[in-house]
C-alpha cells in the first residue's frame, strides 16, 4: 500500500502548496481599500482574535472542516477506509465501491478520494495551526484556563490529523520501514511546502503534540464534570458543556495510547490506555448505527470521531 501511495503523495504535495498558498493569502490578506466591506461570515486576521466569540468560532471552523464528507464525515469513518478493511461486502464487480475494496489505486475515483483526503486533512491542519499560533499571540482577552484549554484541543487535533494520515500514507514506525519518507508535518501557518519526512520523525512530533494537548488539558472540565449537558446560557457554555463532542483531556490520552502502540512501545500505550480508562464513567460505550443496515460501529467512551461523522445526540 505504500509504494502504490507514493506517486499519489508527492503530487499531492506540490498540488496541496499551491492550495496552501491560496488559503494563507484569504486568511492574512494585505491592508487593501476593499477589505473596508467586509463579508458576514469572514474576518480579517487582526479582527478574529480580539474577543471571546470570534475565537470559539475560529475553533469551531476546524472542528467543521473534520466533519466534512472530504474526512470524518464520510471518507475516514464509513467508506474510503472502512472499504480498505474490507468491512462491506463489494463482491459485485459493478459496485462502484469495489474498485476500494480491491485496491486499484489507478483508478481515477480511488486517485480523487484520497486527493480529496489528503487536501482537505491539510486545510483542516492549516486552519489548527493558524488558530494555535494566532492565540499563542494573544493577552487578556480569554481568562489563562480557557486559553489553555482551546490550546489544547488545537495540538490534539493537529496530532489526531498528521496521526491518521501517517496510517494512510507512510510505513508502519515499528517496523524497519521507519525511516521511509512518509508526510509532511506542519507546525506553522505557512506557504511554504514543509519536507516529507520519515515516518519515525512523524511519530516523533505527533507524540510532542500529544504532551503538549496533555498539559493544556490537565485542568479540562470533562475531568470533574464529565460530558455535562447543562447549558446555562452564562458565556461558558463553550468550555464547560457536551465536552465529549470536542478534543478533551481523555481523547487525548486515548489517542496517546494508539500512538504508542502503532510505535510498538506497548508500556507507554498500557500507561495512556489506564489513563484514558479513568474517564469511562463518563463516557460508556455506545452503538451508532452507521449508514448501512450491515454496520454497526461500537465507539467506546470516547466517541468524538464519530460524533463528528455523525452530530446525534447519541453522543452524548
Amino acid at each position: 500500500m505504500v509504494n502504490s501511495f507514493k506517486s499519489i503523495i508527492m503530487k499531492k504535495n506540490h498540488k496541496y502548496l499551491s492550495l496552501f498558498a491560496v488559503i494563507i493569502t484569504t486568511i492574512i490578506p494585505g491592508c487593501t481599500k476593499f477589505l473596508d466591506v467586509k463579508p458576514e461570515d469572514k474576518f480579517i486576521q487582526d479582527q478574529v482574535f480580539t474577543n471571546r466569540s470570534n475565537i470559539n468560532q475560529v475553533l469551531n471552523g476546524v472542528y467543521m472542516q473534520l466533519a466534512s464528507t472530504a474526512l470524518y464525515g464520510r471518507n475516514l469513518t464509513w467508506s474510503t477506509t472502512e472499504l480498505l478493511g474490507q468491512r462491506y461486502n463489494t463482491a459485485s464487480s459493478q459496485s462502484p465501491w469495489a474498485v476500494f475494496s480491491n485496491y486499484s489505486y489507478g483508478d481515477q475515483n480511488v486517485m480523487a478520494a484520497f486527493e480529496s483526503i489528503w487536501e482537505n486533512a491539510y486545510v483542516a491542519i492549516l486552519g489548527a495551526n493558524n488558530f494555535i499560533e494566532s492565540l499563542s499571540k494573544t493577552s487578556g482577552i480569554l481568562a489563562e484556563g480557557e486559553k489553555a484549554q482551546l490550546l489544547g484541543e488545537a495540538y490534539g487535533l493537529r496530532a489526531f490529523l498528521h496521526f491518521d494520515l501517517l496510517r494512510l500514507y507512510g510505513p508502519i514506525p515499528s517496523n524497519a520501514d521507519s525511516v521511509l519518507t512518509s508526510i509532511p508535518y506542519y507546525t506553522r501557518p505557512v506557504a511554504a511546502a514543509e519536507d516529507i519526512i520519515p515516518a519515525n520523525r512523524v511519530i516523533d512530533k505527533i507524540v510532542d503534540d500529544l504532551k503538549k494537548a496533555e498539559e493544556y488539558l490537565t485542568n479540562d472540565p470533562v475531568r470533574a464534570t464529565g460530558v455535562n449537558a447543562v447549558v446555562l446560557n452564562d458565556g461558558n457554555d463553550f468550555y464547560r458543556t457536551f465536552r465529549n463532542r470536542r478534543m478533551n483531556y481523555y481523547a487525548v490520552k486515548a489517542l496517546q495510547a494508539r500512538v504508542y502502540l502503532y510505535r510498538n512501545d506497548k508500556v507507554s500505550a498500557l500507561q495512556a490506555a489506564k489513563a484514558a480508562l479513568t474517564g469511562e464513567v463518563y463516557f460508556p460505550g455506545r452503538l451508532l448505527q452507521a449508514f448501512t443496515r450491515r454496520k454497526q460501529i461500537r465507539t467506546g467512551f470516547f466517541p468524538m470521531k464519530y460524533c463528528l461523522a455523525y452530530r446525534t445526540q447519541q453522543c452524548t
